[in-house]
């Protein structure tokens, strides 16, 4: 397993591509502000492994909540819920905020909890973070260790230890990121924002891995 390396030159190659795609603004679907979280839909089309973060701020620019949302080429959409700390008193004006570029993506006032609610997922009872079905990724969370764990789930749901990040390495790297290379499993890779969200992605090896959310090789996070 090679050492952590920077993300150095997939950020050079982001910014290109953000310049490049200047003129082509978000794609934004429809967006349910509530009074206890913000849930919608973020088309990116900046290329590279380097996540955007998103925020949820109130009229005085404050950040109630935020996400990492990958980016990757040909406009892939996600689907993004923001919790808000503290929830929000019912018709307070709230916008979701590209901080890359500072643009607003949506804005208005908060009504309530969300008209659709946040599925709930299974629970295998392990510790791991955020257990989803279909998940390629199980990520475990060790505070008084200062670490984060990411295992590989086989095939045949079997999992296996991919790699170990430092929350201060994490905290160091920012936004461009840590990778480990496990061959013949290999690459998985993990960033952290200011607000500690985290992203964690796995591509390539001998399962196929492709870093796609929708198909569990990738994940957004907190170690609360």
């Amino acid at each position: 397993m090679s050492q952590h390396k920077r993300f150095l030159p997939l950020v050079v190659l982001s910014l290109v591509a953000m310049m490049l795609a200047a003129c082509v603004p978000p794609d934004i679907g429809p967006i349910l502000i509530g009074c206890t979280s913000v849930q919608g839909t973020y088309t990116v089309y900046t290329p590279g492994l380097a996540p955007e973060a998103i925020e949820v701020r109130d009229n005085a620019g404050s950040v109630l909540g935020s996400a990492l949302v990958a980016t990757q080429p040909g406009g892939t959409t996600y689907t993004v819920t923001i919790p808000l700390n503290p929830p929000q008193p019912e018709g307070t004006v709230l916008s979701v905020v590209q901080v890359s570029t500072s643009a607003v993506l949506a804005s208005g006032p908060c009504s309530g909890a969300l008209a659709t609610p946040v599925p709930s997922f299974f629970n295998p009872g392990d510790g791991r973070v955020d257990p989803r079905p279909g998940d390629r990724l199980a990520i475990y969370c060790n505070r008084p260790a200062g670490s984060v764990d990411v295992w590989g789930v086989d095939d045949k749901s079997k999992g296996f230890r991919l790699a170990t990040f430092t929350f201060d390495d994490l905290a160091a790297a920012g936004l461009s990121g840590l990778y480990v290379t496990a061959e013949p499993n290999g690459t998985i890779s993990l960033s952290m924002d200011e607000q500690g969200n985290l992203w964690a992605a796995w591509n390539g090896g001998q399962y196929g891995a492709e870093g796609q959310p929708g198909h569990g090789f990738a994940k957004g996070f907190r170690c609360n």
